[in-house]
C-alpha cells in the first residue's frame, strides 16, 4: 500500500512540475517515510491543478536523524562530532557523519557523507539538508561542502546546535554558486 501510494504521489509531482515548473514540486514535496500504519498525507488527485501556499517545513525528522548520526562520527583527533541529514525530492532521508583521518586533508565532512549516501542510493534531486553539532553557535559548512550542495541543487540548509536553528538558502551561503570559477 505505502509503496503504491509513493509511486502515485511522486507521479503527481512529476506532472505538476511539468505544468507548474520545478518550484511547484519543491513547495508541494512531502516526506513519506515509515510503515503502512503511519499517517499518510492527504491524497491529491493527479491532473487537477491545486494551488497551495508554501507551508513551513517540519524539520524535526531531519534534525532528529542528524543528531542520531552525529553520535556515530569518527573523530578521534578533534573530538568534534558533526551529523547531517539530507532530504531528496521523493521524501527519502539520507544521513552522514564526519569521518576523520590522521591526515586532516583526508577528513570527510558529515554533509558530504550524507550527500554521497544519497547519490550512492540513486537519488539525484536533493532539496534540503540539516547540519548539527554540539557547539555554542550552529556550525557552518566548509566551502567544499557548500560547493557539493550547489552541485546537487540543495536549496535549503538548516544549521543547528542544542539551542538554536538557523535556516539559510544556498545563495546566502554560497553566492553565484552555479557560475563556478569559469563564470558559466
Amino acid at each position: 500500500m505505502l509503496k503504491q501510494f509513493k509511486r502515485l504521489y511522486n507521479f503527481y509531482f512529476r506532472i505538476s512540475a511539468i505544468i507548474f515548473g520545478k518550484q511547484s514540486r519543491m513547495i508541494n514535496s512531502a516526506t513519506i517515510t515509515g510503515s503502512e500504519s503511519d499517517t499518510l498525507p492527504v491524497f491529491l488527485f493527479p491532473f487537477i491543478p491545486i494551488i497551495r501556499y508554501p507551508r513551513p517545513m517540519d524539520w524535526t525528522p531531519l534534525i532528529d536523524l542528524a543528531w542520531q548520526t552525529r553520535d556515530r562520527a569518527y573523530a578521534p583527533y578533534s573530538t568534534f562530532h558533526v551529523g547531517a541529514a539530507v532530504l531528496d525530492a521523493q521524501g527519502n532521508i539520507f544521513t552522514g557523519c564526519n569521518v576523520e583521518n590522521l591526515s586532516f586533508g583526508l577528513t570527510i565532512c558529515a554533509e558530504r557523507v550524507a550527500i554521497a549516501s544519497a547519490i550512492a542510493a540513486g537519488s539525484r534531486e536533493l532539496i534540503r539538508i540539516v547540519v548539527v553539532a554540539d557547539t555554542d553557535t550552529p556550525v557552518s559548512p566548509c566551502g567544499a561542502c557548500r560547493q557539493v550542495m550547489a552541485e546537487f541543487g540543495i536549496s535549503e540548509i538548516i544549521l543547528c546546535n542544542r539551542n538554536e536553528q538557523l535556516i539559510f538558502t544556498l545563495e546566502q551561503l554560497l553566492p553565484r554558486s552555479s557560475e563556478g570559477i569559469l563564470n558559466r
